[in-house]
């Protein structure tokens, strides 16, 4: 684990937003830039942002020494919440988003944070 990284607790979907299938990246979509974090991050989280399609997949590219893409499924839940499944390693990788005007909070459950993905806020770019 990360120096000053405070574990999240394992976040579990109920079974009726468990995904059987990931949609395509493709579409109209919102791309959200690293902006911070509350803590030293890595050079691959600053050159990260999240793409958030309309049809519900997502895409975290990432950057530096490791540059990838990781993509997903997200669902929406009230008040701008988020709920990312991530693709790659399901369903061990997982993490929620919190949405304020042009602002993404993300934050990795427990095994992600573990493999060394790092809580961050994101801000809405064109």
């Amino acid at each position: 684990m990360l120096p000053g990284v405070t574990p999240q607790p394992s976040v579990t979907l109920p079974p009726s937003v468990l995904p059987t299938s990931f949609p395509p990246l493709s579409g109209p979509s919102r791309t959200f830039r690293f902006e911070r974090a509350d803590y030293q991050v890595s050079l691959y989280t600053k050159e990260s942002h999240f793409v958030l399609y309309d049809n519900g997949a997502f895409a975290l590219q990432v950057g530096g020494q490791y540059p990838g893409q990781y993509r997903g499924l997200f669902t929406t839940q009230e008040n701008g919440l988020l709920q990312f499944s991530f693709e790659s390693n399901w369903p061990s990788w997982s993490g929620t988003g919190k949405l304020e005007g042009d602002s993404l909070t993300v934050e990795y459950n427990t095994m992600m944070q573990m493999d060394d993905f790092e809580n961050a806020v994101y801000a809405r770019r064109p």
